[in-house]
């Protein structure tokens, strides 16, 4: 393109391009060039906070509710009658937003496995170890060294966010190229 009949070498083309555009001054609801307003963000942040008050005051009353509900009909209280009476207390996760109902629930299985058995090992179904008293220690060392794994040579499995939170407890790794390697 020729400028030169433009005697201000083409600042007047982008002046015009912007003299037509949109005024770019902030509206009241954005804040700093595309980011939420500090009260939209605190006023989603008090909503998660009640949604997730009220899935832990549902779970916990449901729990007991339902569990009461069949001691009384049944006239009688064993393991089966908890598990029926604690099962629709699940429920109750609807409440959640659905990208935290599989981390609640991840929660929620390895504290079942837990409390199934510890019963197995109370009814006498299961040796008690004399040496392994916290078995879920055990458990969460082996869960974090697969995380660790994949933290460092499969990356992509993860989501951007808990990358970006295990890039800042652990450091960025380095590229499989740049690697040290063990001498034999």
């Amino acid at each position: 393109m020729d400028n030169s009949s433009d005697p201000e070498g083409g600042a007047s083309m982008i002046l015009r391009s912007r003299a037509s555009s949109p005024d770019p001054s902030p509206g009241p609801n954005s804040y700093n060039q595309g980011k939420y307003a500090p009260y939209t963000i605190l006023g989603k942040g008090l909503i998660g906070t009640a949604r997730s008050s009220l899935f832990l005051s549902t779970y916990c009353s449901s729990a007991w509710m339902w569990t009461c509900l069949l001691f009384r009909l049944f006239k009688r209280c064993n393991i089966p009658m908890v598990a029926m009476g604690t099962f629709p207390t699940g429920l109750a996760l609807a409440i959640e937003k659905k990208s935290r109902r599989i981390e609640i629930s991840l929660y929620c299985l390895a504290r079942a496995i837990e409390s199934f058995f510890t019963c197995m090992a109370d009814l006498g179904y299961l040796p008690s170890s004399k040496r392994l008293k916290r078995a879920d220690v055990a458990v969460f060392s082996f869960s974090t060294a697969i995380i660790m794994h994949c933290y460092a040579i499969e990356r992509d499995v993860f989501r951007s966010k808990y990358l970006n939170v295990l890039d800042w407890v652990f450091g960025v790794p380095l590229p499989p190229s740049e690697t040290p390697r063990r001498g034999k």
